[in-house]
C-alpha cells in the first residue's frame, strides 16, 4: 500500500482494483469464426494470384502521399534553379 495515501483513498484505489480484476475476468475470445476462406481461388487461377509471392502481404500504412509525384517536383524544381543559376552566370560574363 502507498503510504502517502488516507485509508479512503486506499480504500478508493483497491476499489478500483477490485473493479479491474473483474472486468478481467469478465472478457471472453472473440470468436472470429473460419479465418480461411471457405472457398479459395484456384491456384491457376492468374487473375488471383499476386505476380510477387510478398506482393499480397503488405500491410496498409494510412498513408496515401504519392512519392513518384513529390520527387519529380523536386527534380523539375533542381532542374528550373540549375537552368537559372546557368543563365544568370552567363549574363554575369557578358
Amino acid at each position: 500500500a502507498d503510504e502517502t495515501l488516507s485509508e479512503d483513498d486506499q480504500k478508493v484505489v483497491d476499489d478500483a482494483v477490485a473493479q479491474l480484476n473483474a472486468a478481467i475476468d469478465g472478457l471472453t475470445a472473440k470468436d472470429e469464426g473460419n479465418p480461411q476462406p471457405s472457398n479459395p481461388p484456384a491456384p491457376s487461377d492468374p487473375g488471383n494470384t499476386p505476380t510477387d509471392p510478398g506482393e499480397g502481404n503488405v500491410p496498409q500504412t494510412g498513408d496515401t502521399a504519392h512519392v513518384t509525384i513529390w520527387i519529380t517536383l523536386a527534380s523539375v524544381c533542381a532542374v528550373v534553379l540549375a537552368g537559372a543559376v546557368g543563365i544568370s552566370r552567363k549574363h554575369k560574363q557578358h
